[in-house]
């Protein structure tokens, strides 16, 4: 019998904070994500960035319904780390960005360029092609902070917003 992929929420703590955030991981088993998010840490290693946490144990595993990004959808194709969130602070306050999305910034920006150029009348939609030109820079946060600035613009185009709630970027407050 074939184990069945199930989504993961890793809290994962970094030394002084740097590189904390949550993880999204789609495995058969919670240590089989464990081990995903550990190996992703350590090829992000191998390119120059600071390990993000300091052992597979400390990583804090919880199902993903219980966690605080189960608005998120993620899909359940394949195995392997989803999305990566980091937390920072800015004037006390604790902000998640989105540093890492496993479609690739170039395929999502080419999906979300095709969708705009429909819009409009063919003019399109100014906001999201600058979303497209930080992704094809591979800059994640600035397209992120673009799609928070610009939700109320981006909502009156329902097939892009779905596209940016597939893959996390669209926030979603439990309050609204």
């Amino acid at each position: 019998m074939k184990n069945k992929l199930q989504i993961f929420s890793i809290k994962h703590w970094g030394q002084g904070m740097i590189g904390s955030g949550t993880s999204l991981v789609v495995a058969t088993c919670e240590n089989y994500a464990r081990e995903m998010l550990w190996q992703h840490f350590l090829n992000k290693q191998d390119r120059g960035e600071p390990l993000q946490v300091g052992a597979k144990s400390l990583m804090e595993v919880e199902p993903f319904e219980d966690s605080h990004l189960s608005c998120y959808p993620v899909s359940l194709d394949k195995a392997g780390v989803r999305i990566e969130y980091q937390f920072s602070e800015i004037d006390g306050q604790t902000v998640t960005n989105v540093v890492y999305v496993d479609v690739g910034a170039t395929s999502l920006a080419d999906e979300l360029d095709s969708l705009q150029a429909r819009e409009n009348d063919g003019r399109g939609v100014s906001c999201v092609r600058s979303i497209v030109d930080y992704l094809r820079r591979d800059d994640l946060s600035a397209a992120r902070a673009i799609v928070n600035n610009e939700g109320d613009k981006i909502a009156s185009y329902p097939a892009i917003e779905a596209v940016l709630m597939r893959v996390g970027f669209v926030y979603q407050a439990d309050w609204v």
